[in-house]
């Protein structure tokens, strides 16, 4: 958006509060000489607080997808309000424009997805910093041999295999064919 800014892209509607810009260069996308809403400025400014939430948050996790749902709401929540200061949009009819029409769809997409992957997570008991992560795969059946694996409270690494060891996997009950390159 900061690029946006420069080139007066994505401009405002016209504005009387102290921090309107106007923009005086004839390249400029936006009106010239008018003074106008730094909606490119609002919508970096928010989407670096979510940003900020979304960090801060990120040890919180309780089930896998939490982050992504948040920044999908969070930023449909964002456009729309960014939306109502854009002077370049386009309209349909009764005054809402494609950009929030698209940020209520991720909205009543994200909202629900939320709380169905909050409900099955809390069935499963699944993820999450402060409960163990059910391991999917029965033992010796794992098939990432580097991943950290929980036991019994603590983590152990397993041990590295060679590329030849990978590609005949006796448990998994398949070979994996051989890549020849001439």
């Amino acid at each position: 958006r900061f690029a946006c800014f420069l080139n007066g892209d994505a401009y405002g509607i016209p504005a009387t509060v102290p921090w309107a810009v106007t923009f005086t260069n004839p390249q400029a996308m936006a009106p010239l000489n008018v003074p106008l809403h730094p909606t490119q400025l609002y919508e970096m400014s928010l989407s670096l607080l979510l940003f900020g939430l979304l960090w801060w948050w990120r040890t919180r996790v309780r089930f896998d997808g939490q982050l992504v749902l948040f920044y999908a709401g969070g930023y449909g929540i964002i456009r729309f309000i960014v939306e109502n200061f854009r002077g370049d949009q386009l309209q349909y009819a009764g005054g809402i424009s494609a950009a929030q029409t698209l940020s209520l769809l991720v909205l009543v997409a994200a909202g629900p997805l939320l709380s169905l992957r909050a409900r099955a997570a809390a069935h499963e008991g699944s993820g999450g910093p402060d409960r163990p992560r059910r391991d999917p795969y029965p033992p010796g059946q794992n098939p990432f041999p580097q991943r950290n694996i929980r036991k019994k409270g603590r983590e152990e690494q397993q041990p590295q295999r060679s590329r030849s060891e990978l590609d005949h996997e006796p448990e998994l009950g398949r070979e994996v064919p051989q890549l020849v390159v001439e």
